[in-house]
């Protein structure tokens, strides 16, 4: 029984295309800056959001947002949910995504569709139907396992799609386009409209009523099935694009210019409301609990929420500031700053940030804290010292025409700035003096000092070193220069670029490519030591736990970062665009070693068994070798690793926190040099 349930287990880790839970959340900026397009509650507390390839959940009525899958590589424009467990997302190139664990983890269908999904509806866990470009709709009776497809008579794009039964359902879309079926969707007959405008979404509350909003502020509605349709005076002439009622009196619409505007007496007259004071923020996707709960979410990543039925609103996502951050630097697990134009700290982890500066024409665009008082940041035209933890700032007799990029310290006296036309400052007393090196008139990105003495510089196709703290500098011979540099310790470090890596393991002297498995362009990299580290790029995050012999994609990361800083494997932030703070979290793993040293690779059972939430296993390592534990759910998707590393031989405990994730059967299992050793079964019991 026991080599049945080993087969079974790899197979089904070879074929599962999934997105696991993230240890990544938003803070303060709560959501993604970018667009959101769909909303959905499946009671007061608990909802999801979903739109430029992420999906959000909220378990207390959106006051917080953790981030649960993104970088699916498409935008998400719909989603449903049948039951706290079960929903699905659908977006771009047919992608269609489920849930079974409330999103703990996502995995992808297959819908046999290449073009855009731009609604997904269920009636019951196993009957659903998507509508797309095209004019094509899918159809599933297994949950989504398998699609089918139906294609309209008419050759335009369908925008939503809204069942009343397994068999009675309606879509709309473009150039006035209505269609129902009375079968499923196994035939579609066009319904007259009597408009060519754009529709964009329908609701109804019976078999017979519904109403449909378009564009330019036209909401219809019909009482018989759709055999007539009828234009209501909304009083607004901005585009609608969702509709929800609550009742047969009662109903809400949104679209663009921050507006949502309500009824009560069936469509007869509607009341607008302004969201905000940013006309240009449109909002996609309504969703209601009851009379009083409803959720808008839209543009710029903005959720707004009413309790009192539309006439009072909340915004519920916030965000620090709309300017880029481009630098983020911590001295601390609690202690830390991020910089753009302003400049915001932390000092409890990142749980609230507060501004402390505005640099105005001279944001920040890199970053150094040497201690809780003492930190640097290079702007546009200036360097700027700090000698208060950053509540005030000095500008340094550094003002040049050109731009800076980077700085970085070697220790407290000795640092390096760079930047555009050749810019190379140092300075060897802590910032009192700085001194120009002539002679370079490239475009500098990035520069590192991995000792007081050693530095390193790249950018504008040329690479240097310096041996004296910055005095003098010679040229390190690679095939390209980079976006940025880190080396760990004095000998060994990386440069990125492009989607290059490169790394040399003897202070420069040689570099030697490393795969990125990546076309994208790779743009920051931080590392915690000579054999775990991260690169951030355009819809790329990867990680490395072995010196970067392997670079392992991460799904489920926020966004590009600008910059990122990481003060153990477990925990670290990142920074980028329209002022996006995101920090990783993880449980750490507690290890213990037994210097006995085993005849025989073993993998124990873990104690207790069944568990909640805490519980151990031991693994025996006869031979020097690279040691995998991973534990994964009952469908073989990876949670999270507990071991990966170098491992000399002994007998190790290694412990498992299962407080973020659910009840269920768990398989863990142990490789060695790349070899399965053994697998074996756990129950978490909450």
């Amino acid at each position: 029984m026991k080599f049945f349930i080993s087969i079974i287990f790899i197979i089904s880790l070879s074929v599962n295309d999934s997105y696991t839970q993230t240890n990544w959340v938003y803070q303060n900026t709560n959501t993604t800056i970018h667009l959101l397009s769909s909303v959905f509650f499946i009671n007061e507390n608990t909802g999801w959001t979903t739109g430029s390839n992420n999906i959000l959940k909220t378990t207390n009525g959106g006051e917080d947002w953790v981030l649960q899958s993104c970088q699916s590589l498409n935008s998400l424009y719909s989603i449903y949910f049948t039951s706290v467990e079960t929903g699905w997302a659908a977006g771009d190139s047919g992608k269609i995504f489920k849930t079974i664990n409330s999103g703990q983890s996502w995995q992808l269908q297959n819908s046999n569709l290449k073009v855009r999904l731009n609604s997904i509806f269920f009636i019951d866990p196993l009957n659903g139907w998507a509508a797309a470009d095209s004019s094509k709709i899918i159809r599933t009776t297994d949950g989504g396992s398998s699609w089918t497809l139906t294609t309209l008579s008419l050759p335009y794009s369908l925008n939503s799609i809204f069942f009343t039964s397994a068999l009675i359902g309606y879509t709309v879309g473009a150039r006035g386009t209505i269609a129902k079926t009375t079968n499923g969707g196994g035939s579609w007959a066009i319904q007259l409209s009597n408009t060519t405008r754009p529709l964009n979404s329908a609701y109804f509350i019976s078999k017979d009523t519904g109403w449909i909003a378009a564009n330019s502020g036209y909401i219809m509605i019909t009482k018989n099935g759709g055999l007539n349709w009828i234009s209501q005076p909304t009083g607004v002439t901005f585009s609608l694009r969702d509709v929800k009622f609550s009742n047969s009196n009662t109903g809400w619409s949104t679209g663009n210019e921050n507006k949502v505007i309500k009824t009560t007496n069936g469509g007869l007259n509607w009341t607008a409301t302004t969201l905000g004071t940013d006309n240009t923020i449109p909002f996609y996707g309504l969703y209601y609990i009851s009379p009083g709960k409803v959720w808008v979410a839209g543009g710029d990543g903005s959720i707004y929420k009413s309790n009192d039925g539309g006439s009072n609103w909340f915004f519920q996502t916030q965000r620090l500031t709309t300017q880029d951050f481009q630098a983020v630097s911590f001295i601390s697990e609690n202690t830390g700053w991020a910089g753009g134009q302003f400049l915001f700290k932390t000092t409890n982890s990142g749980e609230n940030w507060i501004q402390q500066y505005d640099f105005a024409g001279n944001a920040v665009q890199a970053m150094c804290f040497l201690s809780a008082s003492t930190g640097y940041v290079a702007g546009y035209r200036a360097i700027y010292k700090s000698t208060d933890g950053g509540d005030t700032w000095v500008e340094q007799a550094t003002t040049t025409p050109y731009y800076f990029k980077s700085i970085s310290f070697g220790s407290q006296d000795t640092g390096v700035a760079v930047g555009f036309g050749g810019l190379i400052m140092s300075t060897t007393n802590g910032g009192e003096n700085w001194t120009q090196f002539t002679g370079f008139t490239n475009h500098f990105n990035t520069v590192f000092c991995s000792s007081a003495t050693d530095a390193y510089i790249s950018g504008g196709g040329i690479n240097l070193k310096s041996t004296d703290g910055g005095t003098t500098w010679f040229p390190i011979y690679t095939s390209s220069s980079g976006n940025a540099i880190f080396f760990p310790s004095r000998n060994t470090g990386w440069i990125i670029g492009g989607s290059q890596i490169l790394n040399t393991t003897d202070a420069g002297q040689n570099w030697f490519f490393q795969n990125s498995w990546t076309d994208n362009s790779l743009t920051s990299l931080y590392f915690i030591t000579d054999l775990t580290g991260w690169i951030s790029g355009s819809s790329t995050f990867l990680k490395t736990t072995d010196g970067g012999y392997h670079w392992n994609s991460q799904p489920d990361v926020p966004s590009l970062f600008y910059s990122m800083f990481f003060i153990s494997q477990n925990e670290g932030w990142g920074v980028g665009y329209g002022g996006m703070i995101a920090k990783f979290k993880q449980t750490p793993v507690i290890v213990n070693e037994d210097k006995h040293v085993p005849d025989n690779y073993s993998l124990s059972q873990n104690y207790p068994n069944p568990f909640n939430p805490v519980t151990t296993m031991n693994i025996g390592i006869p031979d020097i070798g690279f040691a995998s534990l991973k534990v994964y759910d009952v469908l073989g998707k990876e949670i999270i690793t507990l071991l990966n590393e170098r491992k000399i031989p002994g007998i190790y405990t290694v412990e498992f926190d299962g407080s973020d994730f659910p009840s269920g059967v768990y398989f863990y299992s142990l490789s060695v040099n790349g070899k399965l050793i053994d697998t074996k079964r756990m129950i978490l019991l909450k």
